[in-house]
């Protein structure tokens, strides 16, 4: 099972943020069903532009850059010439079918794995690009995507074969 992760701050904490802002200032404060809903669309407009745009976005108060990086993936042999695997990502759908038409394959648990030829062997991943961060021990801080972000990289990789991303 996935490891489950625990955010900081989360939407309830940005309203309550926002709300108290507002007070003092005496301005108006808007609902919390809007405020989600600005937000969401907000963020979304962001992943849309980084992701089917390939642009990246500048993080404020000097936290770095959001993009997405590309990778070459590259074979690895071990010592008696056997591909290692650890690296590679599984192709579960190619895997069923294998299995479905092979019983030989399925018993000795063969697995196949994603070769991306249509993208010249890159993969592709959010980064979070942090040279100019000016937070202390920026190292330790991580930024985790949910699904459908990560899942939009592949669809627009897939739909628009122009596209290029950072390496």
């Amino acid at each position: 099972m996935a490891e489950r992760y625990i955010s900081d701050y989360g939407i309830v904490d940005i309203y309550k943020f926002y709300k108290e802002n507002q007070k003092e200032k005496g301005l108006p404060i808007i609902d919390e069903l809007v405020f989600r809903k600005i937000l969401k669309h907000h963020n979304k407009e962001i992943c849309k532009s980084i992701v089917e745009e390939s642009n990246e976005f500048r993080l404020p108060y000097r936290l770095g850059y959001l993009r997405i990086r590309k990778h070459k993936t590259r074979l690895k042999l071990d010592a008696d010439g056997k591909l290692i695997t650890s690296h590679l990502k599984p192709d579960w759908k190619a895997t069923k079918e294998l299995w479905s038409n092979n019983e030989e394959a399925k018993e000795s648990k063969k697995i196949v794995y994603h070769t991306n030829r249509h993208t010249s062997s890159f993969y592709f991943k959010w980064f979070w690009d942090k040279r100019t961060c000016n937070i202390k021990n920026s190292s330790v801080y991580s930024i985790l995507m949910s699904r459908a972000n990560k899942r939009s990289i592949a669809q627009a990789v897939k739909n628009n074969e122009k596209l290029d991303y950072y390496e």
